[in-house]
């Protein structure tokens, strides 16, 4: 998805863009295969789903996710976090049920500068997550 404000702030060719989406699509791709390698998808459709993330910079990546989503037709869609910008419920109101923020964005729109501590997560940290999560620890 393109964020024409974005881009044209930060004055990005069409063909570098071109060139990022290209790298980023590679790199979904990489971490769905070793995120989901031995686990079968979930039944998504008429289920209520929760999309849970540390936080919403420019929401961006939430409406990617979210369009991939509701491709999959579940039921209700609800969004939590625990930081977003003021009236992110508003622009997210089509396609979402519901969406639950409990701070919002400061004035410097860095999602991490609501966290004493923000590492960075490694692929182990999330397969590690996602078997505790799964039983499979």
């Amino acid at each position: 998805m393109r964020n024409e404000d974005v881009i044209c702030h930060a004055r990005v060719s069409d063909t570098r863009f071109a060139a990022e989406a290209r790298r980023e699509c590679a790199e979904i791709e990489r971490r769905r295969k070793i995120y989901s390698a031995s686990r079968p998808a979930l039944a998504i459709a008429g289920r209520t789903v929760i999309v849970v993330d540390d936080g919403i910079a420019t929401g961006a990546t939430l409406r990617a996710a979210l369009k991939g989503l509701q491709a999959m037709k579940p039921q209700r869609i609800v969004v939590a976090v625990p930081v977003a910008p003021a009236g992110i419920a508003d622009e997210l109101q089509s396609g979402v049920d519901e969406v639950i923020v409990l701070e919002p964005l400061g004035d410097r729109g860095a999602v991490s500068l609501h966290y004493q501590h923000f590492p960075q997560l490694a692929d182990s940290d999330v397969i590690a997550a996602l078997d505790a999560a799964s039983g499979l620890h």
